[in-house]
């Protein structure tokens, strides 16, 4: 595949995956867990077929290696899930998740000791202020949404999970990149792995996910030109994994076909769609105050790369270049 269909592959799932969750979240709120397995027993599935091949393939990492980054795989996915179960509206969950780089730069100076130019904390500055006054809009349209504002303290907990979240994918994307340094960089073998042995982490919420499977089977029937096609969450669920499946080849594939810049600016892209999807498609409630942070936070991840100064001495490089 080309590296445009590529992108618009990964647009096309991760956008359906995002609405895929809202949408069952929105029906049945104890579908978390089941997101959760289904989305990673799609990925075990795969990678036990094609990459283990049930096993047969040694591994080329120790297991020894990968459980302290399954651990931590397991302990950020709950903590992301689990925000949306504390009433988090999902466009601020989705401009929460915009927030990356923040922890990331922030592990960087403060773990890694490293050190970055001016441009990148005004960055990060940008994003901070932006979500700080997305959250505060929200706090502020819960005064006129009384279920939201029942809910407020649920609200803010939310936050607080989201946020801490995006720490613990900033430590594993560390720790991943330690252990490509210390015994190779073999992807599909960790993607693999942190993904099946992912699975034994959701167990402790077996009964929790047995209720809500009840619950998803005797849901409506999804109805379509006259059709049953049998129960609506019960096909969503298995179009969500499916969807969140070929979003995280998307990513991979991608990552092997273009420059780090042109992967970020393509996530960053997705996000700011699936939020524009989710707001119009699901009439979530957006206020001017909250577009003003979403502009914050976006422009804040484009500065972040430093997309216009590059481009800028891209086309410089041209004239000069025509020039001469």
């Amino acid at each position: 595949m080309s590296t445009t269909g590529t992108i618009f592959g990964l647009l096309g799932s991760c956008i359906g995956c995002m609405a895929m969750i809202e949408d069952m979240r929105r029906q049945e709120a104890q579908t978390v867990q089941l997101i959760n397995v289904a989305g990673f027993g799609v990925c075990a599935l795969y990678g036990l077929i094609w990459t283990s091949k049930f096993f047969t393939v040694r591994n080329k990492i120790p297991m020894s290696a990968y459980f302290p980054l399954v651990i931590l795989s397991c302990f950020t996915n709950q903590l992301n899930m689990q925000a949306l179960s504390f009433y988090l509206p999902f466009p601020l969950h989705i401009v929460l998740r915009s927030g990356s780089l923040i922890t990331s730069l922030t592990l960087d100076v403060f773990w890694l000791k490293k050190r970055y130019s001016s441009r990148k904390y005004i960055s990060v500055f940008l994003l901070t202020t932006g979500i700080i006054t997305c959250t505060l809009a929200s706090s502020q349209k819960s005064k006129t949404n009384q279920q939201l504002h029942e809910h407020f303290g649920e609200m803010l907990f939310g936050v607080f999970l989201s946020v801490t979240s995006l720490f613990g994918a900033s430590l594993l994307s560390i720790k991943q990149s330690d252990l490509f340094k210390k015994h190779g960089r073999h992807v599909d073998e960790a993607f693999f792995n942190l993904h099946f042995f992912g699975l034994l982490c959701l167990f402790p919420w077996f009964f929790q996910m047995k209720k809500a499977m009840g619950a998803m089977i005797d849901s409506p029937n999804l109805n379509l030109f006259d059709q049953s096609f049998g129960p609506k969450l019960v096909i969503e669920l298995i179009t969500m994994s499916l969807f969140q499946f070929f979003c995280l080849r998307s990513v991979f594939r991608l990552n092997a076909l273009v420059e780090p810049l042109t992967l970020i600016l393509v996530l960053t892209l997705r996000k700011f769609l699936s939020l524009i999807f989710s707001i119009f498609y699901f009439q979530n409630p957006f206020t001017f105050l909250h577009w003003f942070g979403t502009f914050f936070v976006f422009s804040g991840a484009i500065l972040f790369e430093d997309v216009l100064v590059k481009k800028i001495y891209k086309e410089k490089a041209i004239v000069n270049k025509c020039i001469i």
